[in-house]
């Protein structure tokens, strides 16, 4: 093993200490009572893009898509500033980061509760994923299922 192994190892290494992820849910809304409870509405996993008219395209073409998304942690035994990165892998390939939060964890039982929209601009079905970091070291993954289908719209028979 080279010295430059060890050290591109010890660079990606986990942290001893990182928040808890209590959620990572795709949704099409949230809703945050007077009180502070929250309310996941409709659970999101599958996006129908749908083209209608006389011709639609055989392909999917490039779209504008907003995605709820709600994400919960607990700082448990983590303190202090963090950054928050969700990464977009479409199914072609690449990588493209969709939100960045700063967020300030005080220890012990404090939670921070994050409402955010992503916003995608995609001409590709399938299995898009996204990763939940802080501080550059990935939590979970979710993924949404992006599908198209045409309608095409004939028109009565007169």
């Amino acid at each position: 093993m080279s010295n430059n192994a060890g050290a591109d190892a010890a660079a990606t290494e986990r942290p001893a200490v990182l928040p808890l992820l209590l959620a990572a849910i795709p949704c099409d809304q949230v809703l945050r009572d007077r009180d502070g409870t929250v309310s996941v509405i409709r659970a999101i996993d599958q996006v129908r893009v749908e083209a209608e008219g006389g011709d639609p395209p055989a392909a999917m073409p490039m779209t504008r898509l907003r995605q709820a998304v709600f994400l919960s942690f607990l700082s448990d035994d983590y303190v202090g500033p963090a950054t928050l990165t969700i990464t977009w892998f479409p199914p072609g390939g690449g990588s493209h980061a969709v939100a960045e939060q700063a967020l300030d964890f005080l220890g012990e039982n404090h939670k921070i509760n994050v409402i955010g929209q992503l916003r995608l601009v995609t001409d590709q079905v399938g299995l898009h994923w996204f990763d939940v970091a802080i501080n550059g070291h990935r939590l979970t993954r979710f993924a949404i299922d992006i599908d198209y289908e045409r309608a095409a719209i004939t028109p009565p028979a007169g």
